[in-house]
């Protein structure tokens, strides 16, 4: 088993060495995998009532923006009149 800081092709200990290069066998150390995404319960949870904010914002919109613009005429043409 390799241990961190050492060599992953032949397990020298590259420990304090100034370079990245293995001076056993030359290969080049790998980079560490970066942690996979977390997302948490209230992450999602959040995630999913903006989402729900959203879609009924559009459905309204789309169901009362054209009863809204009617109203607006009518009363623009009150008032102007």
């Amino acid at each position: 088993m390799i241990r961190k800081g050492n060599c992953w092709h032949c397990g020298y200990c590259l420990l304090g060495l100034p370079h990245e290069r293995c001076p056993e066998c030359g290969n080049v150390p790998k980079p560490p995998k970066p942690p996979p995404p977390t997302m948490t319960f209230a992450d999602a949870a959040t995630d999913l009532i903006d989402f729900a904010v959203k879609l009924v914002t559009v459905y309204l919109l789309a169901m009362l923006g054209p009863a809204l613009v009617v109203a607006g005429l009518i009363a623009y043409t009150l008032i102007n009149a």
